[in-house]
């Protein structure tokens, strides 16, 4: 960017200028008109025909949590008592708790599941993500009553106090998805901090218990 600046820089105001032409060319077009009841209703249907029936969420991989997505869906339903909205809502919260793209452990969700069914994560975590579901799934557990909501975002803000703070007060922005490989300090790579042998469970466990563990997780 130095290099163009001090290179370039005629075409780089060329550049910038007929960018703000644009932009102002757009503001000028903007009418002022009201979000109509139609463009909500054809809001609804494209995302209920995106969305996946068996796994929840939207399209097939890979899928991101889209909060902003589910809160419109809730205030729809709110707005026109249209249950399948509503539904939509709760089984994508559902699926994404119960997958590997929620830490189980530690709070939290990863930035996005590789697969369709949520279960392995890109193991980066976002701070927008945090604050926009714990809200999400507040509003779940409003609608439900439903305690498992309102425990999975207990658990999101336990894991922003406790990781993702500063000690002056601040927030951090992201946790990175690349760790030091615990068995191996000289490596890094992606996830590698969350995963688990089945020495390590067989370890902490009873052999019962270590069953179950695996096959759930």
């Amino acid at each position: 960017m130095h290099n163009a600046w001090e290179n370039n820089r005629s075409e780089l105001k060329s550049v910038s200028s007929q960018l703000i032409d644009s932009l102002e060319a757009g503001a000028q077009k903007n009418t002022g008109d009201q979000i109509t009841a139609d463009i909500l209703d054809k809001t609804f249907q494209h995302y209920e025909k995106d969305f996946d029936n068996e796994h929840g969420g939207f399209g097939i991989a890979p899928k991101f949590p889209r909060p902003v997505v589910l809160d419109f869906l809730f205030l729809y339903w709110q707005q026109t008592g249209n249950n399948k909205s509503r539904d939509i809502v709760l089984a994508t919260l559902e699926h994404m708790a119960r997958g590997g793209i929620y830490d189980h452990l530690g709070g939290g969700f990863h930035r996005y599941a590789t697969d369709r069914g949520w279960r392995e994560p890109h193991f980066e975590k976002m701070l927008y993500d945090q604050a926009q579901l714990a809200n999400t799934y507040l509003d779940a557990y409003l609608v439900t009553g439903n305690k498992v909501f309102a425990d999975v975002a207990e658990d999101i803000f336990n894991y922003v106090l406790r990781d993702m703070t500063d000690r002056e007060g601040g927030f951090y922005s992201a946790e990175d998805a690349d760790s030091v490989d615990p068995y191996d300090p000289a490596r890094h790579g992606e996830g590698a901090f969350y995963l688990w042998t089945d020495e390590e469970i067989t370890h902490l466990l009873d052999a019962r218990s270590a069953e179950i563990f695996s096959y759930c997780y």
